[in-house]
């Protein structure tokens, strides 16, 4: 009897055992698991329509690469004798798109390239200066030539300007720059000063307050000379400039490998007109700096995702273009980013439900997959191959080398000789701000993550989204209410709502099923002595028993004497004997049957 039991509750404790190690795993299923449903998903999306729109098939294309059925929606949309999209009208943006799917797809993009070639054109919302610096802040004699014209100025000690500088420049800006004539920003100004110099150009939006400084500049020792011209560019297939076209073209020519030099201006300028496009992302992977990397970190919403005011598109979108950027960059908000993506996958793995356009863009800046020569411009994975995937600009400036062979899976990456070593954010003289917290200044990248500098880290005042919901932001909840997971203006308060009535959880289940199953088996166990306690238990209750009225040595079990038995003549007694109990060996009583189909049931539970 005892070894049954034990083997009873061995059992017992291997089944809620593996119930409960069962649940716990399914409530935590692993980061590549979610990754790798996320894109068994697009798949399964791709294959189940009988027809995709051209965004659908060209993001599905940079997530995927080589799809048999995503390549025929691109082709089918394409401009018969033109390479351009879509066929109805082609648009600067969905063409320069299509160059990125093509290279994903191991495919020749040339004539796409040539065709956003021919529809760049002059930049009207700029204008433009000459800035000529001595060194020594010495006054310097100088010559300016523009065709067949030639004029002199001078550069004095507080580098102001004097002079007449001649029909196509107009001494400005307070006397230290000279202004271009829109007339002539065509022409090409060579400028020679009796001390050594440097020469740069400057530009703004018309009637603008900010100032871009271009990053090229040319120096000579005296008498010697520079060049500078006007390079500005922009995209569009009316007389007007298409800023978020112009955007994807300058993503897409990089990506390429070609010159980009010509469109920055124009986007850099024009960037505070175009806000809803998300620009400073782009100009993150096009430019770098510190001042884009910031704006990106900024509008960050609750640390989870971007969702930019007056967006023509939504948060999935947004959150795809900063992680896009941010790739490589080791920010912290790239990785709350991303675990919040996982958070809120559709039962199938997509997002959005199930939104191929969204879901394909999320894949490809979130968790992109190489695939080998048909992935990129690329034959190889560079970093599988022992190299280093770094911006650009950074791998020349430590005297690395670009391979062109080679892919990276981050977009703003190229394949370098050598790894740049970045600093910390102590080393750059910045501090590293909390979760709860944000910077005042400005933040750049650091090998630490977000590093702030010139300012300081403040505690973030969020948005009452509490109130939003209905309930009330307090330091603690009363007994009638419970905390949920809503953010309040100050971060040190609680969210409370009322409770409702939950429904009971699986634990609550558990919990009484096991009570039930162990009080089942005491009672089998002890379950003679349970009927004796029982059967005195009401004898000794019941106030109508007539047991308590008997006399002295009444046998137990005869509620009156008048029913006793006689064991022999009246006037003799007779020693009172109780029913003997006989057992019969092989005959099982009806309690040992119920005790045996218990355990029958609780071993069947457990294959």
């Amino acid at each position: 009897m005892k070894r049954r039991v034990i083997e009873s509750f061995l059992i017992f404790t291997i089944l809620f055992s593996a119930f409960v190690i069962a649940d716990n795993h399914t409530s935590s299923i692993e980061f590549t698991d979610k990754v790798d449903k996320a894109y068994q998903c697009l798949n399964d999306q791709v294959k189940s329509k009988s027809s995709l729109a051209l965004q659908d098939a060209l993001f599905g294309a940079l997530a995927l690469g080589s799809n048999s059925k995503l390549e025929d929606t691109i082709n089918s949309n394409k401009k018969s004798g033109e390479a351009c999209w879509p066929k109805s009208s082609c648009t600067i943006k969905e063409t320069a798109q299509a160059a990125l799917a093509y290279n994903r797809m191991g495919k020749s993009s040339k004539d796409i390239e040539s065709w956003l070639s021919s529809k760049t054109m002059n930049v009207k919302e700029l204008t433009w200066y000459v800035e000529i610096d001595i060194p020594n802040h010495l006054d310097s004699q100088c010559t300016i030539k523009q065709g067949s014209e030639e004029s002199k100025i001078k550069v004095q000690e507080d580098m102001t300007l004097t002079g007449n500088p001649g029909t196509c420049l107009d001494i400005s800006y307070g006397g230290y720059w000279l202004k271009i004539d829109e007339k002539c920003l065509d022409r090409e100004f060579t400028i020679s000063c009796d001390k050594d110099f440097v020469t740069t150009l400057a530009y703004q939006k018309n009637n603008g307050d900010r100032v871009f400084i271009s990053s090229d500049t040319h120096s000579s020792s005296s008498l010697g000379s520079t060049t500078e011209k006007v390079n500005s560019k922009c995209v569009s297939t009316g007389t007007n400039c298409d800023y978020e076209g112009t955007l994807w073209t300058a993503l897409a020519l990089k990506k390429l490998g070609l010159d980009i030099k010509a469109y920055l201006p124009y986007l850099l300028a024009l960037s505070d007109n175009n806000i809803k496009y998300f620009p400073s992302t782009f100009l993150f992977i096009l430019v770098g700096g510190d001042d884009q990397y910031s704006d990106i970190i900024q509008k960050q919403k609750l640390e989870q995702y971007w969702e930019i005011v007056s967006t023509p598109y939504n948060r999935f979108y947004d959150t795809s273009l900063a992680l896009l950027a941010l790739g490589g960059t080791g920010a912290a908000e790239f990785d709350s980013s991303r675990n919040y993506l996982l958070s809120v996958q559709t039962k199938e793995g997509c997002w959005n439900n199930n939104n191929i356009r969204d879901t394909a863009f999320i894949l490809y800046a979130g968790w992109p997959k190489f695939t080998g020569g048909s992935s990129g411009s690329g034959t190889a994975s560079c970093e599988s191959a022992g190299y280093s995937c770094e911006v650009n600009e950074e791998c020349l400036f430590i005297g690395g080398t670009i391979l062109s062979g080679f892919d990276c899976s981050n977009f703003r990456d190229v394949c370098c000789t050598k790894k740049v070593t970045e600093a910390t954010c102590d080393e750059k003289g910045g501090l590293i701000c909390a979760s709860n917290q944000q910077c005042t200044g400005r933040e750049i990248p650091s090998a630490d993550g977000s590093c702030c500098i010139q300012g300081a880290c403040e505690n973030i005042r969020q948005e009452n989204l509490c109130a939003i919901s209905g309930g009330l932001c307090k330091t603690s909840c009363s007994n009638q209410e419970e905390s949920v997971d809503e953010t309040c203006p100050d971060s040190s308060d609680v969210c409370c709502m009322q409770k409702e009535e939950a429904p009971t959880s699986n634990y609550t289940w558990i919990i009484i099923f096991s009570v039930l199953i162990i009080i089942i088996l005491l009672a089998i166990i002890f379950r003679r002595k349970l009927q004796f306690w029982w059967h005195s238990r009401k004898g000794k209750g019941s106030k109508t028993s007539s047991n308590s009225r008997l006399p002295p040595g009444t046998p137990f079990g005869f509620s009156s004497p008048r029913f006793a038995p006689r064991y022999g003549p009246p006037g003799q007694r007779q020693p009172v004997r109780g029913p003997v109990l006989r057992t019969t060996r092989g005959a099982k009583s009806q309690d040992d049957k119920e005790f045996e189909e218990t355990m029958k049931k609780l071993k069947d539970m457990s294959k």
